[in-house]
């Protein structure tokens, strides 16, 4: 089961430009890894960029998805529980 957040986030970007911290719920969270990645193309005839996302997990435990819209640009999509 998820909910859907879709609110954006301030995050640090490992070297590899995936999430290593996210800061959500007035606290930074810290990445453990990365559970899954893909990429999403959108609507790119209407100019639309592409989207990379990561779910990961946490130190702390659970599982969130993350999206970068564009560069510098993250949302955090959906809590899973």
């Amino acid at each position: 089961m998820s909910k859907r957040i879709g609110a954006h986030v301030r995050v640090i970007e490992a070297q590899s430009g995936a999430p290593a911290q996210f800061y959500w719920s007035n606290r930074w969270n810290r990445v453990a890894g990365i559970v899954d990645s893909w990429r999403e193309s959108g609507e790119w005839w209407d100019g639309e960029e592409e989207k990379s996302y990561y779910l990961v997990s946490l130190a702390s435990g659970g599982c969130y998805e993350l999206c970068r819209e564009a560069p510098g640009q993250w949302v955090l999509s959906r809590v899973l529980d």
